[in-house]
């Protein structure tokens, strides 16, 4: 027996940082009625002696564990409270106005050792929660001066913008721009707003945005917008220390702003460098000389490529991502011109692609493909002579940009007395249990975790602005259960979950998911400074969300956005991104993973939801089909129209993961709350209606998705248990009544029932026990396709897969069949039955919500295959991890799932 033992304690959490000088906070008074509700437990990961830290969590809670006559106490495990505020970005059960989820802060001067953990408990006691603020806007003003600010601001076709530019400065906006209110958000046309996102006895939590504005004529510039999140921890006396995480993008969609007056027509990237300023202190530099990254190069003519000093010390090796660089001195290689931004592309630490040594491209398109034309390398006639500088350089396109962190892809800190300081040295473990089985904030199975979880090998990946640790093009990334784009949390997101403790899982995690901000998601209405509306209103009548934009129910996003009413960008080559995809899908759903959500989990911080409701929303935008109806009612932005398919079958499901969990974290005060709930609300409610009043009693019979009908002959059952977990999750949450409704009476029979030989429907479920299988769920009679209408019917007209080590012969019925688990025989091996299917819907959990046949047997069936079954073309047996914490075994509800893993 193997067995892996992970210390795991408790709720979302972190931020946690060492400090030197406390908030003044009062610890609050014991309670008699405390309830412990879950816990969490922080380790010491620095080699260090920890003092004072300041914690937040993102808690999410079962329904009634917090009542509304409750708040949240928090307390060490020997029974001291410590200071905590449960603060106003809190969401509600939309079903019994329970709590679901709430920012947490807290504050404990209790040291830690270099490795030593404590645990703190959650309880629920009565009274309501302290979000007075201790810290005031005025001293923010008079003791802080926080900016971002670029001298270099130059067109990525080279035409500089003088001046220098406040991308943002907090100051600015907080004197001289509106602040959030209720019903008209920032106000008409905003180039500047900002709102409280915390407060209470620990923090004060301030999200600002800017359109930046050149100093010496006040110059608004018609494209580029940041956005920061800056959370303060002290008092008036000393504000800081404060944590800052910024985003720099272009996100408009009508056009330049209104009052813009600098910025090229139409819009089109820029090169910058950009300095994160205390006043006078510089706190982190983005490119430009003080970058850390600007180091000395050589050149060598004979391969056309630029090198950087070798080793694990420089950065090329710890970074992925396509960077630009300006070059400069006494004798640049002859074809190499001083000041002009050259782009190369990196693989950061994958050890088989390591190197110091780069092509170098004219665009940023260039060293990825993405160019509309192949954009040949740069040449170059000698090697210059030494010394040669290379300095980092970041970029903006049109939809796109990226998040400022630091090179652990966590927010920049400033200490107490104004000066920069080091990133939080503390981790954060969950009580898993109630992660997975009670507050139901993730799955009870997490398909991206599968094999043996080992310590993460070093060094950990860096992460530096336009980094991207997925593949540019998502159409190379694989459909195993290993791979990052796919299940409900993406594959470093979920080991960061079961092994908090990783220091290198963790910043792993961290650095993947801040990647993925440089996508073309950002579609922000400048009218109103928020994200695009895509359905038609709370009313379904053109009628506007509170402080949102109009309606645009027919509207599809970039790129999709040519030739229509909204803005046009530059096609130049100069002007275009690093992303590329095969079939200019972009942000299609079914390429996409989800990677925001791991982060926001463990640190509460809202940038990490703000990503997540861009990529959500840009994906909802991307609807080739916006509008359809069934029954009597008009949809907006179903996912599977029933005669036409705008996604895959694996896009409905994770285009539904990716809304879904927007939607369940949005806190219920925001503005995009209600919009949100709309569109999942919508999408659960069509897909119910289709099931029952447009189907054909044939499909009725199986439970068929009729996505899979039309998408073709092609049919993968793993993409429909992707479906079957999506729509899972709503009806396991008791949010979308529909959503059981449309398992419970339609989509088990396909689902469960294939795998479920104590049920009436299918005829003795072997699918369960069979081999890997690609399927086709339609016969063909007299030149036309008929839908099977029985399962004997259907595996008589059964084909397996084409090629690959299964041949080309037909498969009549199942009953001498035996092996793993149906697998996709188009994204993956479909020798190798991986386990990624089937046990998705299995879940007891989920089963006994839905009321779903015999699902507890079903699924101890189908975990006895997975530990013990016979699979011929299995390189190794199939099995699990057995996990514990805490002296519980977890394996039950909580799953890892593949090839690979210890025996039972």
């Amino acid at each position: 027996m193997h067995e892996l033992w992970i210390k795991l304690g408790a709720v979302f959490s972190i931020t946690a940082a060492l400090c030197l000088i406390s908030p003044a906070v009062q610890a609050q008074p014991s309670s008699a009625q405390a309830r412990q509700i879950t816990s969490f437990t922080i380790k010491n990961s620095s080699k260090a002696k920890t003092a004072q830290r300041l914690v937040t969590l993102a808690a999410a809670f079962q329904t009634g564990d917090i009542p509304a006559a409750n708040r949240i106490q928090i307390a060490r495990s020997g029974g001291a409270i410590v200071a905590a505020a449960q603060e106003d970005r809190c969401s509600l059960w939309r079903q019994d106005n329970s709590r679901k989820v709430c920012a947490i802060s807290f504050f404990d001067n209790q040291p830690l050792s270099p490795g030593q953990s404590a645990v703190y408990q959650i309880s629920s006691v009565k009274g309501g929660a302290d979000r007075r603020a201790k810290l005031s806007v005025a001293a923010i003003l008079a003791k802080t001066d926080i900016a971002i600010k670029s001298s270099d601001l130059s067109e990525a076709q080279g035409k500089k913008e003088e001046g220098t530019w406040d991308l943002l400065s907090l100051n600015y906006v907080l004197k001289q721009c509106a602040a959030f209110k209720a019903g008209s958000g920032y106000g008409q046309n905003p180039r500047c707003g900002w709102d409280v996102v915390a407060q209470g006895p620990a923090r004060f939590g301030i999200h600002a945005f800017q359109y930046a504005r050149r100093e010496n004529d006040l110059a608004f510039h018609k494209w580029i917008r940041t956005d920061v999140w800056i959370d303060l921890w002290g008092s008036d006396q000393a504000p800081c220390p404060c944590s800052i995480a910024a985003q720099i993008s272009q996100p408009n969609t009508w056009g330049p702003i209104a009052g813009g007056a600098v910025g090229s027509m139409p819009e089109g990237g820029y090169v910058f460098s950009a300095r994160i300023l205390n006043g006078k202190n510089l706190i982190y530099s983005l490119g430009g000389d003080t970058d850390a990254r600007a180091s000395a190069v050589s050149f060598d003519h004979r391969s056309g490529q630029i090198i950087f000093a070798g080793g694990r010390s420089s950065w090329v090796e710890r970074a992925a991502g396509v960077f630009g660089v300006m070059l400069s001195g006494n004798k640049l290689p002859a074809g190499i011109s001083a000041g002009v931004p050259y782009f190369f592309d990196t693989a950061g630490p994958n050890t088989e692609l390591i190197t110091d040594r780069f092509k170098l491209f004219a665009h940023q398109c260039g060293p990825t493909q993405a160019c509309p034309t192949p954009d040949a390398p740069v040449t170059f006639g000698d090697d210059g002579g030494s010394p040669i500088k290379a300095t980092p350089v970041a970029v903006t396109t049109p939809f796109s940009g990226f998040l400022a962190l630091d090179e652990t892809a966590q927010r920049f800190w400033i200490n107490s007395d104004g000066t920069a300081m080091p990133a939080p040295p503390i981790l954060v473990g969950h009580e898993f249990e109630y992660l997975t089985q009670k507050s139901k904030a993730v799955p009870p199975y997490l398909t991206a975790l599968f094999g043996k979880l080992l310590a993460a090998t070093g060094p950990a990946a860096e992460y530096f602005a336009n980094a991207y640790y997925y593949p540019a093009d998502l159409n190379a990334a694989g459909d195993g259960p290993g791979d990052d784009r796919i299940g409900y949390l993406n594959r470093v997101g979920a080991i960061s979950l079961f092994m908090p403790y990783d220091a290198i899982a963790a910043q792993n995690s961290l650095a993947t998911a801040a990647s993925f901000s440089v996508q073309h998601m950002y579609h922000i209405d400048e009218t109103t400074g928020f994200p695009d509306v895509f359905n038609n209103g709370p009313n379904k009548n053109g009628t506007v969300y509170p402080a949102l934009g109009h309606p645009q129910p027919n509207q599809r996003t970039y790129p999709f956005s040519t030739g229509t009413k909204w803005l046009t960008p530059s096609t130049n080559p100069a002007d275009l991104g690093i992303i590329y995809e095969r079939y200019g899908v972009w942000l299609d759903a079914s390429h996409m993973p989800a990677p925001q959500q791991a982060p926001y989990l463990k640190t509460g911080q809202p940038e990490w939801q703000a990503q997540l409701v861009s990529e959500a929303n840009a994906v909802v935008g991307n609807i080739a089909f916006p509008i359809v109806t069934a029954g009597k009612t008009t949809y907006y932005r179903v996912l599977a129209p029933k005669n036409s398919v705008s996604e895959q079958t694996r896009g409905v499901g994770w285009a539904r993961r990716i809304i879904d969990m927007a939607d369940f974290f949005e806190p219920a005060g925001s503005p995009l709350a209600p919009y949100l709930h709309d569109l999942v609300a919508d999408d659960v409610a069509y897909t119910d209606e289709v099931s029952r009043s447009e189907t054909s009693p044939a499909e009725k019979s199986l439970g068929y998705y009729w996505n899979d009908i039309n998408g073709g002959t092609t049919y993968q059952w793993w993409q429909d248990d992707f479906v079957f977990l999506s729509y899972g999750m709503n009806a396991w949450r008791g949010e979308y009544p529909h959503a059981a409704a449309f398992l419970k009476n339609y989509f088990y029979k396909q689902v469960i029932s294939r795998m479920d030989p104590a049920g009436g429907v299918g005829g003795g479920g072997c699918f369960w026990a069979g081999p890997a299988r690609l399927v086709a769920p339609s016969k063909t009679v007299n030149g036309q396709r008929q839908l099977p209408v029985s399962w004997n019917e259907f595996y008589a007209n059964t084909t397996a897969a084409l090629g690959g080590d299964w041949g080309s012969r037909p498969w009549q019925g199942c009953a001498a069949q035996s092996g793993g688990l149906i697998a996709d025989g188009g994204g993956t091996n479909p020798s190798v039955p991986n386990g990624l299917t089937s046990i998705l819907a299995a879940s007891a959990a989920m089963g006994a919500v839905i009321g779903i046949p015999h699902s507890e047997n079903l699924y101890k069936q189908i975990r006895e295959l997975q530990y013990h079954g016979p699979c011929t073309n299995c390189t190794i047996p199939l099995s699990f991890i057995s996990f514990r914490a805490a002296g519980t075994n977890i394996s039950d509800p909580t799953l890892a799932i593949g090839p690979l893993g210890a025996e039972r």
